[in-house]
């Protein structure tokens, strides 16, 4: 969606050179970093051969099987409409240290 609006402003100004086209970069920059990221961590744990990671990777999946707003923010920065990390906070709930009490909920705050 980002890149089809860059790309009618270009075809409007006759204008296709890296400036013009650089919008799109710089808007879909932050959405990338957090999926590399997010990525980064899943491979981490997706690959662990060790009983702890393995264990809480297994424990992670589980809640987040449970957890309608965890579920839903992964899904977000997946498809790269969520521009956030997990905080903190989110880890702490996704390994069941912390009760989520807006795990029922999955809408995308605007």
């Amino acid at each position: 969606m980002v890149l089809s609006e860059v790309i009618a402003e270009c075809f409007r100004r006759g204008d296709f050179s890296r400036g013009a086209l650089s919008a799109y970069e710089s808007t879909r920059r932050r959405p990338v970093e957090v999926l590399q990221g997010l990525a980064d961590e899943l491979v981490f744990f997706w690959n662990a051969g060790d009983p702890f990671r393995t264990w809480l990777r297994d424990r992670v999946f589980h809640i987040l099987n449970t957890n309608m707003r965890l579920r839903y923010k992964m899904l977000a920065q997946v498809a790269g409409l969520e521009d956030q990390p997990y905080s903190l906070l989110d880890r702490f709930m996704a390994v069941g240290l912390v009760p989520d009490p807006r795990a029922h909920q999955w809408q995308r705050r605007t």
